[in-house]
């Protein structure tokens, strides 16, 4: 596979990855720590990993007062300020995705803790429990497009997409899909977990965007813990 260009739209002052890279293990060993037990799934392709990127019908957008997207308009995170240099992006589908899709890896630095919140910290981080480990996943130095994928809260009643662990030729990816149907011009939006729910409850605001946004232009971004969600373990 060659060298897969930057996505559309993409703000030049992050790295982009099609890939994660392991910082505490080699791939080889992390690949087999994150492999299933039964042979047969190792028959299993998922296509979204087998080609080394997201979802084609993905795309970020930059959030302005003028954006023309499927939800309320001008678009709530238009008018916070972000951090200096920086605009607010979110995660478009440009055409429709049916419901259970997978639609990508969620792309950075991959580390194994023995508990939540171990080793790799900080708002770009997602800290999701495998068997009886912690997988933290920092997307703070490389990425991809579902980086931009920004939390629910206060943007609409419920996510539209989920974290899953991807199997692909017997091993595990850490990834999204959606939970329903997707419109042409829906924004996808994940739920960050209790962790980044709790956050906001301590800021004392009853609405996720009356906070100010971090560099990949979110709700997503806005304090200084990563995001957590225990429940997501492939099955035996």
């Amino acid at each position: 596979m060659g060298r897969r260009p930057r996505p559309v739209n993409w703000p030049l002052s992050f790295t982009y990855s099609p890939t994660s890279v392991y910082t505490d293990l080699s791939a080889n060993l992390l690949k087999n720590f994150l492999s299933s037990p039964n042979p047969a799934d190792h028959l299993h392709i998922s296509p979204v990993i087998e080609e080394g990127r997201v979802h084609p019908h993905l795309q970020i957008l930059k959030i302005t007062k003028t954006l023309e997207y499927k939800g309320p308009k001008p678009h709530p995170l238009a008018e916070l300020e972000a951090f200096a240099g920086h605009t607010h992006c979110g995660l478009f589908a440009i055409n429709p995705i049916p419901k259970e899709t997978e639609l990508g890896e969620y792309v950075g630095e991959i580390s194994i803790g023995q508990q939540e919140e171990s080793g790799t910290r900080g708002v770009h981080c997602w800290h999701a429990q495998f068997r009886d480990f912690w997988v933290n996943i920092s997307s703070e130095r490389i990425c991809n497009e579902l980086a931009f994928a920004n939390d629910f809260r206060g943007l609409q009643a419920a996510p539209n997409a989920r974290i899953k662990w991807i199997l692909h030729r017997g091993s595990y990816y850490f990834g999204f899909e959606t939970i329903q149907a997707i419109e042409a011009g829906e924004e996808i939006l994940v739920d960050y977990g209790k962790t980044w729910e709790k956050k906001l409850c301590r800021k004392g605001s009853d609405h996720s965007l009356s906070q100010p946004c971090s560099t990949r232009g979110a709700s997503s971004q806005g304090g200084h813990e990563g995001r957590s969600l225990a429940s997501k373990s492939p099955k035996e």
